[in-house]
């Protein structure tokens, strides 16, 4: 009998620090064990320090962590099903050849394939290596790492959120918004983009400064509006060519009026993407949402009750 993940932990890092989210399995239910953040001392990214922070809530655990966005690449690659099949080093030269600079900089791994893709991370050696190093001197524990997108999509694919329709995951980090495209509940589009300057000091309910941040940096970013960027997304990866929700999550869904501002800005429905398990009162649970799918993520290895529908492949050390 196969002995199933029973505990796992999510990492996201950013560069002020990190949030974990351990979770359990048990009986055919997933658990909130503990949660936390954990904010660099004077000197940032401090990754041993990082590592013995949170050494005690790792032990004995299957462990998933992002990297800092500008310190590694998403791709969304689609594939035919003999080079898919082939094996994880055929993928991963695919994936070299996506990189614009030099791949001998990077390290790479294969996060999940599909029968006719697959989403890969490219990280630069020198990030992985100050932050691998340290987490995997503490032992105890399996370690693997990922993306924030792919952490976006396993906690959708596991919620009981539709999936017949066209949808966008946005989450608003401290650092970088990631941007998720699902077309019936088939991933089509990845990608990092800055924050805009100046939304992290907006305060809750600001509709028109919203609307006026959001609009000047994707002028600045894409030249484009909210609404054409949306249509543009839909018709380049939807089959019908349009975008029909945008669920929102990470530290930013409070800030400024975010859900209006994008709702009437881009002509679309705006909800937002919860982690499947219960947060204490007085958390904002979007906070936790990539920390969450990165643990469930490793909770669904190997546990078929839990499988979201697409295969996940090892990228640990």
């Amino acid at each position: 009998m196969k002995s199933w993940q029973k505990e796992a932990v999510g990492v996201e890092i950013f560069s002020k620090g990190a949030r974990f989210v351990r979770l359990s399995f048990r009986k055919d239910k997933v658990e909130l064990k503990d949660f936390g953040e954990k904010i660099f001392p004077k000197e940032p990214l401090d990754f041993q320090w990082l590592a013995d922070e949170l050494g005690r809530f790792l032990s004995g655990a299957r462990v998933k962590i992002t990297f800092l966005g500008q310190s590694s690449q998403s791709y969304r690659l689609g594939l035919p099903e003999r080079i898919l099949s082939a094996g994880e080093e055929q993928l991963k030269w695919e994936l070299a050849q996506k990189v614009s600079s030099s791949s001998s900089e990077y390290d790479f791994f294969i996060n999940s394939a599909g029968k006719e893709f697959f989403l890969g991370t490219a990280v630069r050696k020198e990030a992985f290596e100050r932050v691998a190093v340290p987490f995997a001197q503490k032992g105890n524990f399996d370690l693997s790492f990922t993306s924030a997108g792919f952490a976006l999509v396993n906690l959708f694919l596991s919620s009981s959120l539709p999936r017949e329709d066209s949808a966008v995951l946005v989450n608003l980090g401290e650092d970088f918004t990631t941007l998720v495209v699902l077309d019936k509940g088939e991933l089509t589009y990845v990608s990092e983009i800055a924050v805009p300057p100046g939304l992290s000091a907006l305060p809750e309910g600001e509709l028109a400064s919203t609307q006026k941040i959001l609009r000047e940096s994707l002028l600045e970013r894409f030249g484009i509006e909210l609404s054409t960027l949306i249509h543009l997304l839909g018709f380049r990866a939807t089959e019908t060519g349009r975008i029909e929700t945008v669920y929102l999550s990470g530290p930013g869904v409070t800030l400024g009026d975010l859900s209006a501002s994008i709702g009437q800005m881009g002509g679309v429905q705006v909800g937002h993407l919860t982690p499947p398990v219960t947060f204490p009162e007085g958390e904002t649970p979007e906070r936790w949402v990539v920390a969450t799918g990165l643990a469930m993520a490793a909770l669904n290895e190997g546990n078929p009750s839990l499988q979201p529908g697409y295969s996940v492949l090892g990228a640990g050390l």
